[in-house]
């Protein structure tokens, strides 16, 4: 399912504190999923930075190192947990 925050509170704005609170909150409960479920992964909103996405002069390479680098904050500098293909969900919020 996909949808933003604006589908499920019009005109309220939530502060990215919030969100990435909401997210570590989701990322503890999570180790409560069912035995046979795939782990999810709620990432912080400072993940994709607005430097980022927007400025030209990165390529391809420099972007995936700063993505790496901000993954690894999720990740609580934990190197086992970087491998993506074992969770079912990964959400990436990605702030207005």
């Amino acid at each position: 399912m996909h949808f933003s925050i604006f589908d499920l509170l019009l005109n309220i704005c939530l502060s990215s504190s919030i969100i990435d609170r909401w997210a570590s909150m989701l990322n503890h409960e999570d180790v409560k999923r069912g035995e046979f479920t795939m782990p999810r992964l709620f990432s912080h909103t400072a993940l994709f930075t607005h430097e980022m996405l927007t400025t030209l002069s990165y390529d391809d390479n420099k972007r995936l190192e700063m993505f790496t680098s901000s993954l690894m904050v999720v990740f609580e500098e934990r190197e086992e947990l970087m491998d993506l293909k074992h969770y079912g969900n990964l959400i990436f919020p990605i702030p207005e």
